[in-house]
């Protein structure tokens, strides 16, 4: 059961402001969202002029809303709805940016299900009032009349028929979220909606570090990250990723960079120098000053954390998590990162390895329900130390890697973590080319960088390939 104990931001006020500034989101609800199915006559008033308003011009009004009312206002019957309407005007001009919408798809959804249900309210409430005029006749026209709530568009495809659906299967720019830099994006490629990712490596070889990364590259192109930490301390996650965002050690002194130096033949070899850094500052002013700084570079990109201890919490734990967001605080993911799945707590105590393959199940339907890219990670089993992390190098249960979408590995040994290096390949790409190789990816820890620089493994000196082949 979801718990909600108060509502800071009113949904009906949040579908309207979006139906005021969004055209796609306008004209995905247009048949669904009648004046009459909103609660206040204040919100049925507006909805009635935006409507109006893309009748005419096949768009939302967006600002032009200020003046619709000021020609309009002399119209409202009720003073006090022409003062709520001019307060919720002010305020949507105030907070303009809140009505920034990157997940269309599932804040259409979760609009339709809103009318869905008012509809019903609205049924509920009127056969009451034929109940207690003991009037069984307008009940039952009133059934009869009712009609259901939903869009025009489906899922459905006639692929004999419905051209526009095909050509937009292709062309649907909205599916691309991010990429990663350099060449580590050459080989891993998009992430998108509806991706589920897997990244898999051995026990201590940072995997939280890039679940970190792909969450701080993605809000910083605009996109909405959750992520859930389930065995790390509020405290430590928080400085973790600080520190990450900051690229500084905890204590001044210096610290061995490492960089990509021009070889022969025109590839590179790995070397490092040593850089003196300043301690990270944790002044509240300093931290004030620099977290705007990266709202004003970002725009709509954020990252909302959610710390639960280990072998705590379910998926539906999760779920609650992002369903309270939505709904008090209007925040919807692009992409969603689980750290990590495997530790995610069982609902049932049948076997454990059944219930691991739910989760992933669970994590797979999440990229679509929610219409978001979802990562998560798993643990490589003990003969992968060592070696080279292949896709049966999983622990546990081979069969949760069959959910994935996209698989990401991190090979490491010893050696190359002395020397501030590490290989991500991609195992599993289930849509389009990618390449067969690794990329070298340059790493610092003691500046909380996972990611530096990287070049592809062959512009790589042959004195640095320790493996030649790619896990399979």
């Amino acid at each position: 059961m979801i718990k909600r104990t108060k509502i800071e931001v009113s949904e009906e006020n949040r579908i309207l402001s979006h139906l005021i500034a969004n055209t796609q989101f306008l004209k995905d609800l247009s048949r669904v969202a009648k004046p009459k199915l909103f609660k206040t006559t204040m919100a049925q008033t507006v909805s009635q002029w935006v409507l109006e308003y893309y009748e005419h011009f096949s768009e939302a009004p967006g600002k032009n809303i200020q003046e619709i009312y000021l020609k309009k206002r002399k119209e409202v019957r009720d003073e006090d709805d022409t003062e709520l309407i001019a307060s919720f005007l002010t305020n949507l001009s105030k907070n303009w940016e809140q009505t920034d919408i990157t997940n269309i798809p599932f804040t259409v959804k979760q609009a339709v299900n809103y009318f869905k249900l008012r509809n019903i309210e609205c049924l509920k409430s009127n056969l009451e009032e034929a109940i207690t005029q003991d009037d069984p006749a307008l009940a039952e026209r009133i059934i009869a009349d009712f009609a259901k709530v939903d869009r025009v568009e489906g899922d459905d495809v006639d692929l004999f028929r419905d051209a526009h659906a095909v050509s937009a299967a292709f062309n649907n720019k909205d599916e691309f979220l991010f990429r990663l830099p350099g060449a580590l994006g050459e080989v891993i490629g998009d992430f998108v909606r509806g991706d589920f990712v897997g990244f898999l490596a051995p026990p201590k070889r940072g995997k939280s570090w890039w679940l970190w990364y792909i969450g701080y590259r993605a809000a910083m192109v605009g996109l909405k990250v959750a992520f859930f930490s389930l065995e790390m301390t509020k405290e430590r996650n928080t400085r973790r990723q600080w520190q990450s965002m900051q690229g500084l050690p905890i204590k001044a002194g210096r610290v061995e960079i490492p960089y990509f130096k021009e070889a022969d033949g025109g590839k590179w070899s790995i070397s490092s120098e040593s850089v003196k850094k300043p301690a990270l500052s944790t002044n509240v002013a300093y931290i004030q000053e620099q977290q705007k700084k990266y709202r004003m570079a970002t725009r709509t990109g954020q990252i909302k954390t959610k710390i639960h201890p280990m072998d705590s919490a379910t998926i539906s734990d999760l779920e609650n998590d992002l369903e309270n967001w939505h709904f008090y605080e209007n925040f919807i993911p692009d992409v969603i990162i689980v750290d990590y799945a495997d530790i995610i707590k069982p609902e049932t105590s049948n076997d454990y390895r059944h219930n691991l393959d739910g989760i992933w199940k669970k994590l797979r339907g999440w990229a679509q329900s929610y219409n978001a890219c979802v990562v998560t990670a798993s643990q490589t089993d003990r003969k992968a130390n060592e070696g080279e992390v292949k896709k049966t190098s999983a622990a546990e249960d081979i069969r949760k890697l069959g959910h994935v979408t996209k698989l990401l590995t991190k090979q490491q040994d010893k050696n190359e973590l002395a020397k501030g290096y590490c290989r991500l390949e991609s195992l599993v790409q289930r849509e389009g080319k990618h390449y067969s190789g690794s990329a070298y990816v340059l790493e610092c820890l003691d500046i909380a960088r996972p990611y530096i620089d990287s070049r592809l493994d062959i512009e790589i000196v042959d004195s640095f390939k320790k493996f030649h082949k790619t896990g399979t």
